[in-house]
């Protein structure tokens, strides 16, 4: 799908996604020390928010028909929805699932050579 306005639909979703976790990086400190754990932990609680970012904007897609609103607004709103889904689903998850998978291996190397 090629989505119409791609400049503002490129910027919202990467402020969608950076958000949560620049919050969650200031929050927990990342900028005094930096660890993989630390990190992880970072992008696990950030992937939850973004999950739900981006239930809600499926939910505001199917609540606002494309017949009832301005077409420039719905073709924003419906591409950040496909967008950010797609990214999501195809890029962020796996990422985030291959950096706990490599965690959970290190632990366990760790526990086998203590």
């Amino acid at each position: 799908m090629i989505v119409a306005h791609i400049e503002i639909v490129t910027i919202v979703v990467t402020i969608l996604f950076l958000t949560p976790i620049v919050f969650q990086a200031l929050k927990k400190r990342l900028y005094k020390k930096i660890t993989f754990q630390l990190l992880v932990n970072i992008l696990n609680y950030s992937l939850l928010i973004q999950s739900i970012i981006g239930v809600v904007l499926m939910i505001f897609v199917y609540l606002f028909p494309y017949e009832h609103t301005p077409k420039k607004l719905n073709s924003i709103l419906s591409g950040s929805s496909y967008t950010y889904s797609v990214i999501g689903v195809f890029c962020i998850i796996p990422s985030v699932l291959l950096l706990n998978f490599v965690y959970m291996i290190t632990n366990m190397l760790k526990r086998k050579n203590t």
